[in-house]
């Protein structure tokens, strides 16, 4: 049996993988079909079913799918399910550090839904380039692929839901250019990839939900302005982006929620967003411990919740008393306040002169 197959690089042409064992070759791979590489050279993954790993519950591949073992050496398995829905397709099913897992490529034209296809496959390491060109529905694709160190370029170009798209990849380095632009939900779209630097210049002209979009990108500093007018939520945006100081200044008067927006941040001074179509307000600043300046002209008229808004900004100077007032004198109703100045400016003369002239029941320490 040959043991040279047809593989796809990240750019889109065809590459030999000699360091897998593997060579440039002349197959096509059939429709609606995945092919697999598995370093464990005994795994059959018709005998070893899609157990899941803290339950220990199998329940098996889906229905009308087959496995083909393609090569015995390296270990290698094609998967076919003729169907345009491959929802939960590989969900759970590799795991085991003791069989690591290549994706060589798919053919899988026509199919439409992606969601949660790899989710916690955590024994998956390599993905190369495939098409992706019908797919709509890309949420959870490759969430919590905790192994592997780069996602292709894939098409995009059709998603919409793309929330979850690649959530809890811890190892990836650089974030592709993807395509966005039909996009309209993109929660938690790239959360907690802790080694990126940079965002690039997606297109999110579409997207409706941007809440934590970034969040939890603990190295990244650098990101661009993108076009988030038409985001009602965007909570938690850059929420736990520990070494972001310089966050651009992004269009947010469509945005209702604001919770956790800049907490846990690296910022010194707010940017001037607008806020007026504000209603939650719920940790916006929480730990933001390099913080010097509170913001100005922020519009909390419409606020409900400022719950820890401000809490624990110890190096603010003056500035929360003023925004206490304002908030007083407009009238505002905000049921919600628990200590929403609680240590603010707890580390500077200004600070805490403002915290003694706000009450307790807004978190500081006057009467």
């Amino acid at each position: 049996m040959s043991n040279e197959y047809l593989l796809s690089s990240h750019s889109g042409g065809w590459i030999s993988f000699n360091n897998y064992g593997l060579y440039l070759g002349e197959t096509v791979l059939s429709a609606f079909t995945m092919r697999f590489q598995f370093t464990d050279s005994t795994y059959d993954p018709r005998e070893s079913g899609r157990v899941h790993p803290i339950s220990g519950v199998d329940s098996g591949w889906k229905a009308g799918s087959t496995w083909t073992q393609v090569s015995t050496t390296p270990n290698i398995w094609d998967y076919s399910r003729n169907d345009t829905d491959w929802t939960d397709e590989f969900r759970d099913a590799f795991w085991d550090d003791n069989n690591l897992v290549y994706v060589l490529g798919a053919n899988i034209n026509g199919v439409t839904n992606l969601t949660r296809l790899f989710v916690d496959c955590y024994s998956i390491i390599h993905i190369n380039l495939f098409d992706t060109s019908t797919v709509t529905n890309f949420s959870s694709t490759f969430h919590t692929l905790r192994r592997i160190t780069e996602i292709p370029l894939f098409n995009t170009s059709n998603g919409v839901a793309m929330d979850y798209f690649m959530d809890g990849c811890w190892e990836v380095t650089q974030l592709p250019l993807f395509d966005l632009s039909n996009a309209t939900d993109l929660y938690n779209a790239f959360t907690e990839l802790k080694k990126i630097t940079a965002c690039p210049a997606f297109d999110t002209s579409s997207a409706t939900d941007m809440g934590n979009f970034l969040a939890g990108c603990t190295s990244l500093v650098s990101v661009p302005v993108l076009d988030t007018s038409h985001a009602v939520s965007m909570g938690a945006f850059f929420s736990g982006c520990s070494s972001l100081v310089n966050p651009p200044l992004l269009d947010t008067s469509s945005s209702t929620t604001f919770t956790s927006f800049f907490g846990g941040t690296a910022i010194t001074t707010p940017p001037a967003i607008n806020t007026s179509n504000g209603v939650y307000f719920d940790y916006m600043f929480h730990e933001c411990y390099s913080l010097t300046s509170m913001p100005v002209n922020y519009d909390f008229s419409k606020a409900l919740k400022m719950n820890y808004t401000f809490c624990n900004c110890r190096n603010v100077g003056a500035g929360a008393y003023s925004i206490y007032m304002g908030i007083l004198s407009s009238a505002a109703t905000i049921p919600e306040h628990t200590d929403t100045f609680k240590n603010c400016g707890v580390n500077t003369t200004g600070g805490t002169h403002d915290l003694h002239r706000i009450p307790s029941s807004w978190g500081g320490t006057g009467t």
